[in-house]
Formats: structure tokens, sequence, C-alpha cells
């Protein structure tokens, strides 16, 4: 009695097969369900590969890929490897002689044998991945999560390099209800097993957000992960909004050095290590350049959170073809900075970030030196300080 295969099997696996198999071509329909078996398989198992290498990798070992059972006991074992076995023998006993050499099955040879392979694409679409995004993300997420460079390495060894953008999307959209320092370091290692060029899903997901958001707690967590060699990555819309707000609390900042407390500004202290990419640079500039000619506590909210900052971000601007030429741009911080310092009356975090040479390069002291001498005769006991330390490198 003839079967009707189209009602007897599933509707991917016919699809696969409908053309050769109404065309008669039966040998070229059992080749097209094999074909989808190994997708299927290579889809569930996240993994390349062909064959019975492919099969190896997805289901042999202590540890497999896909497992059709809980793998605990040695019948559930066995019946896994009974069916790593089997599929080896699809592929050896059916595929390949298909596939090197003339065939021409009956029809009732290819009813039989998709038959067989519609079974087994059942059990392998029912298969248990060891790695789900839901559950990798719950330990990301685990208040015993250890904030270590080791521990986030092995959490993100764990997931398959198909799913690496996944796994960042999955946790960035969840990042509110994590520890932004915990979460920075899952963040970085995925990214530097995935590669800077292999996650521009995940930046458009970045930059999807930023385009809308409002939240100061999501912008600064976004900063908290997000390595800030990828900003100019992110959708140049998305870019500008954010630092254009960042640099509005910048403009708001005060520091009470009394009780150590940032009275506003808070968000924009998260930018600091995103300034050298800046698009806005000549608009954060100019306010930075005023809270050093403002107040007691302007200064102190510059001196605080980014007087180390403020070389390399400059210096980073020199590709700019109007400062370029005459390192405009560094000499006026200079200028603004030494007569920031000028007054006893000035910032005290500021005066002694000076005297440290908090992230002064060579050449910064060399011009330092130079504008202190029109002004160090207004305080010349600190200015002395500056000038006579013993381990200028120079």
């Amino acid at each position: 009695m003839a079967i009707n295969l189209r009602a007897e099997i599933r509707n991917d696996l016919w699809g696969a097969i409908a053309k050769p198999y109404e065309s008669q071509v039966y040998s070229g329909a059992i080749l097209e369900a094999i074909h989808l078996l190994s997708g299927i398989l290579r889809e569930r198992a996240n993994i390349d590969g062909d064959g019975i290498s492919l099969v190896s990798q997805a289901l042999s070992g202590d540890s497999p890929r896909l497992r059709i059972n809980k793998f605990q006991t040695e019948t559930e074992k066995n019946e896994q490897r009974g069916l790593e076995q089997i599929l080896r023998g699809v592929y050896q006993g059916i595929r390949n002689p298909r596939s090197h050499e003339q065939f021409e099955d009956a029809k009732e040879t290819a009813d039989a044998i998709i038959l067989f392979i519609n079974h087994i694409v059942g059990v392998i679409s029912e298969a248990k991945e060891p790695f789900t995004i839901d559950e990798w993300s719950n330990r990301v997420f685990d208040e015993n999560f250890v904030a270590s460079d080791r521990y986030a390495k092995l959490l993100a060894s764990e997931v398959p390099s198909k799913k690496y953008n996944e796994a960042l999307i999955a946790i960035f959209r969840n990042k509110a209800s994590g520890d932004g320092d915990k979460l920075n370091y899952i963040f970085r290692a995925l990214i530097e097993l995935a590669g800077d060029d292999k996650i521009d899903d995940f930046l458009a997901v970045v930059s999807d957000d930023l385009r809308t958001q409002n939240f100061d707690l999501e912008i600064r967590l976004t900063l908290q992960v997000l390595p800030e060699r990828l900003w100019p990555r992110l959708s140049e819309v998305a870019r500008l909004r954010t630092e254009n707000k960042l640099i509005q609390s910048i403009e708001k900042g005060r520091y009470e050095l009394r009780t150590q407390n940032c009275e506003s500004g808070a968000l924009g202290t998260w930018a600091r290590d995103f300034f050298k990419y800046f698009s806005l640079k000549p608009e954060l500039f100019n306010v930075l350049a005023k809270k050093l000619s403002g107040d007691d506590e302007e200064q102190n909210y510059v001196a605080e959170f980014f007087f180390w900052n403020l070389p390399d971000s400059i210096e980073a601007d020199a590709s700019n073809a109007i400062y370029s030429s005459s390192d405009y741009r560094t000499k006026h911080y200079i200028r603004l900075i030494v007569q920031g310092v000028s007054s006893p009356d000035a910032s005290t975090i500021l005066r002694e970030k000076f005297l440290n040479r908090f992230g002064f390069s060579e050449k910064w002291q060399k011009l330092i030196l130079e504008e202190i001498e029109s002004v160090k005769d207004s305080d010349p006991e600190f200015f002395n300080k500056f000038i006579n330390i013993d381990d200028i490198p120079f």
C-alpha cells in the first residue's frame, strides 16, 4: 500500500525534498533530506562542519553539545551514543554513496529512508542544548559573579562563537539589573573573543538605545560596559546626542571638597575615558576651559574627575587642522591651568594635582615651565615647588 509521504513528515522536510521527489528523482530527494538534517544539526549545536565530523562535534564526548536526554545514567549515555552511530551510518552508508556514484532509488526506498530521517530530525530538534542564552545570562547577573578577568573569561568561553552578538545584546538589554563594574568584565571578555569587527549587531543595539535614552543610569551603565575605542563605531546620531547630554552634565558639575560630594554633573564624570573619541571636542573643551576659570567648586570638579584625561584628550585633537600647526589648544589649556593654580585661593585639588605633575608628558611639563615664568611672582613658594622637583624627566 502506497503512503502519502507529504502527510507523514514534517513541513520543513517536505519543503526540502518536494521538487526532486515529485519529479521522481528519489535519490536526489534522499540527499536533500540529509542536507536538511545537516543544517538542523549545525543550527542546534551552533557549530560548522559536515558529515561524520559534524556528528562527532554535536553528539559525542563526555559533555556533548546536544543531548537527547539527561545524559546521566548509563542507559541514557548509550542512547546518545546509539544516535551518534546511527547518524554516522546515515552519512557513510546512505549519503556518501549517493553523492559519489550514480544511484536510482525506487520510491519505496526513498519513502523508507526519508521517514527514518524525519524521525531523526524530530529527535535532534527536541535535543537539549548545553548552552542557552537565558541560562548563561542568569549566571552573569548572579550575585556571586566574581569581579575578575579570569572569571569573566571562563564564563565568556562557554558562549558558542555564533552567539557572541546574541549574548552581548541579551546582557546589554538587561544591564540595569546588574552591577556596572562586574558587567564591565564580561563585556570586555566577550568582545575580546568575538573581535571588534564581528560585533556590528551588538553595536547597532547600543546605538539604537542611545538615540532615545534619557535615563542617566542607563547611559552611565553603557559607558561602563562599552570599551571606549568602540565609541566611533556607534551611529553618529547616537554619539552626538549622548555627547551633548554628557557635556551639559559637565557644564553643571560642581565638587564640594569638604563633603567630597559631587553636587551635580555626576553623569558627565563617566565620559572621561571617551573624551579623545568625542566628535563634539570643541564644545567639550570650551566647557572644561570655562570651569577651569570658574569658582573653587568648578575647579575641584575638573581637577577631581578629569585632570589626568586632559593632556591625552587634548593631544588626541592634534589632527584638527585649526590647532595642529601651533598647538593652540594645548597651550591654551596649559595657560588656563597655570592661571587657575596661580592664586593661593585656587582649588586645593587642582593645586595638588598640578604639583604632582598628574598626567603631564615631557612636552606638557616644558610648556608649563614656560608659562610659569609670567605668573610665578604671584605665589613664588608654590611655583618653586613645581620648578625644583628633583625628578623632572628632562
